[in-house]
């Protein structure tokens, strides 16, 4: 148990360092919409830079908010097959399930990996920088999503917390 303990205090700093950017990118995104809108509307004249670097920080809120969400299990489940079965039985059946999206996240790192390294050199067209940043959104999430899937399984073979399910807040 004091490895789980010291597991759990990492995937929370984990998550916190998560957060905090995605609050990040969020402040920025509303910022650039809002300075979109005064300078077009008002000034009639635009930066050309706001809408691709909103579009750039609303990807990456994304990416980190669905990141966030596995943790809290906040995602979509269909749980009605899962719920009928015994409590030891269904702890099992979601360890495994949690484990099965750990290897697509997996996946999901090693080919967001690629995708940055193959969009190294090409730039955006607004801003000038590389595309890589704004494709490093996935392999980035993708870390945070095997930690926090990890953690998940390891919760659910444990029986340690109670999951949320639908229904409940």
């Amino acid at each position: 148990m004091q490895y789980m303990h010291k597991f759990k205090n990492f995937v929370d700093t984990v998550d916190r360092v998560a957060t905090w950017l995605t609050y990040l990118t969020v402040t920025v995104m509303v910022g650039m919409v809002a300075m979109q809108v005064f300078t077009r509307y008002l000034l009639h004249n635009s930066f050309s830079f706001t809408e691709e670097l909103a579009r750039y920080m609303f990807i990456w809120s994304v990416a980190l908010g669905s990141a966030l969400a596995l943790k809290e299990r906040k995602h979509v489940a269909v749980t009605v097959v899962v719920s009928m079965f015994p409590s030891k039985i269904e702890r099992i059946v979601r360890s495994m399930a949690d484990a099965l999206a750990v290897i697509f996240f997996i996946l999901l790192l090693v080919f967001g990996i690629v995708m940055v390294f193959n969009t190294r050199m090409q730039t955006t067209p607004g801003l000038g920088i590389s595309i890589a940043f704004v494709y490093l959104a996935i392999p980035v999430s993708a870390v945070i999503l095997i930690i926090d899937g990890i953690y998940n399984a390891l919760i659910d073979f444990a029986g340690e917390e109670k999951t949320s399910s639908e229904g409940e807040e």
